[in-house]
């Protein structure tokens, strides 16, 4: 690996990790994550779904799949 790259490297990690750790996008992270296994636990008990108490957003600048 060329420092180039290793230089590019770091900066790449540097922004996913404060971007990772923004106050919004862990919310909508573990938002997400909750409604996820609130419908594995609630397909496995007749069905119900479990509403939450907001629904989450991806934050501003955030590009999912």
């Amino acid at each position: 690996m060329t420092v180039r790259a290793q230089v590019v490297d770091t900066h790449l990690l540097a922004g996913l990790r404060a971007a990772l750790l923004r106050p919004e996008t862990v919310r909508y992270i573990t938002g997400e994550f909750t409604r996820a296994l609130n419908r594995l636990i609630d397909d496995g008990h007749g069905g119900r779904r479990r509403s939450g108490p907001h629904e989450s957003r991806p934050p501003n600048g955030f590009r999912g799949s």
